[in-house]
């Protein structure tokens, strides 16, 4: 993710930043209203990452970010999926299509845990 974007949830970031890291910040409380205002840029960036060369274990974090997201959202759920469709309408790139699938599957599945 652009460290702009990060930066905006309070925190600065270098190439060591986990995506680890970055769930948390999105689950905080705190980050709510920039959540809520910038998730569409969020979710853009997070897209964005899976096109360079990811390890799996990496998709599946970056999948999982973008679950965090729909879940801290769920009251916004219509406007997710109108984005993820149209993202997966507007994409080129099978890599980005599957991790937007991915990504809502992980949310169903953090939902039960």
């Amino acid at each position: 993710m652009k460290p702009m974007m990060l930066d905006k949830l309070g925190m600065k970031t270098n190439r060591t930043t986990t995506l680890t890291e970055i769930q948390a910040l999105l689950t905080s409380t705190e980050n709510k209203e920039v959540l809520e205002s910038e998730w569409k840029d969020i979710l853009a960036e997070m897209t964005a990452i899976v096109s360079s060369k990811q390890s799996s274990e990496n998709k599946t974090a970056i999948a999982r970010c973008i679950a965090t997201v729909y879940l801290q959202l769920l009251n916004e759920f219509d406007k997710i999926i109108a984005f993820m469709k149209e993202k997966i309408a507007n994409s080129k790139k099978d890599e980005e299509k599957a991790l937007l699938f991915r990504s809502f599957n992980e949310a169903l599945n953090m939902t039960n845990e």
